[in-house]
């Protein structure tokens, strides 16, 4: 039975760095799997790069 919880509630609100100049990320367009485009920078970047929790990208945690 649901606790009317948000589980996304826990997770952090700021906009991810781009992976290749640092710079914070509004938008990204994915065109093929690995393979999009970050803004407002315009740089070609991998989608999973972006996401903020290390578990969404199945890196896990080490434990």
């Amino acid at each position: 039975m649901p606790d009317g919880s948000d589980p996304l509630a826990d997770r952090p609100s700021s906009r991810p760095d781009c992976p290749n100049c640092g710079e914070p990320v509004s938008v990204l367009t994915s065109s093929r799997l690995y393979r999009g485009t970050a803004y407002p920078c315009s740089c070609s970047v991998d989608p999973v790069l972006l996401t903020t929790d290390p578990a969404d990208r199945g890196l896990g945690t080490g434990e």
